[in-house]
């Protein structure tokens, strides 16, 4: 079946810009955000779909109800569903009502409601996530996500370097393996602990990317020919 499907292309300026582009081919009142590596179980389906209609049932203008709702999300990573490390439980806003939400991103895509948000689903009712299909798959997210993360610290005027790097790295595998107790996970977990921390210092070091080559000169040495 193709659930009258279509696709539409526009030119990347973004994930922000592509999601405004997006919701102005809304036509429903509501919507709803899934990504290509998740799947929306029916049952999770139909309590959205019941929450929009109570909502629409018992509130006249969006100030009098909620116009966003976070759902769960669980996510395998190497040999698992993740219970741990941050992993989970993962709320996230994922419906809104048209016209009532801001979309910003540094390193990733964020989604700011304009007004209330309530929570739907729990156990057994969570978007199924499958984020990564092997470790090359991963370290390609990471690599395009630090530099996203580079440049927003760049934007921000927050410095980066190679103590910096160290120190956030560190601190990341600390606070996922250890404060959020992924180490419950297995393997799993620390190897996401270990993804996780180098994705930082990679964030940190690669702020420093304008500087790479200095102080050698590539055109003093390599003049060009007419």
């Amino acid at each position: 079946a193709t659930y009258n499907s279509k696709a539409v292309y526009n030119s990347w300026r973004g994930f922000d810009h592509q999601f405004r582009f997006a919701e102005t081919l809304v036509d429903t009142r509501w919507f709803f955000i899934l990504d290509q590596d998740e799947i929306c179980p029916p049952e999770l389906g139909a309590l959205i779909a019941q929450a929009i209609r109570n909502t629409d049932e018992l509130a006249d203008t969006p100030q009098d109800a909620p116009v966003a709702f976070s759902v769960g999300r669980k996510s395998w990573y190497f040999d698992r569903f993740m219970t741990h490390g941050g992993w989970y439980p993962d709320h996230i806003l994922r419906v809104f009502r048209k016209g009532y939400v801001e979309f910003y991103q540094d390193a990733h895509i964020h989604y700011r409601p304009l007004g209330g948000k309530e929570h739907v689903g729990g156990p057994g009712s969570e978007i199924i996530h499958y984020p990564y299909k092997s470790f090359a798959h991963q370290l390609a997210k990471l690599n395009s996500y630090s530099d996203q993360g580079a440049e927003a610290l760049r934007a921000t005027g927050k410095k980066g370097g190679i103590l910096r790097g160290i120190g956030h790295g560190l601190g990341r595998f600390l606070r996922i393996y250890v404060v959020k107790r992924g180490f419950l996970d297995g393997r799993a977990g620390f190897l996401a602990a270990c993804h996780g921390s180098f994705y930082a210092f990679l964030k940190y070091v690669r702020v420093l990317e304008s500087d790479w080559g200095k102080p050698y000169n590539h055109d003093a040495d390599n003049p060009r020919r007419g």
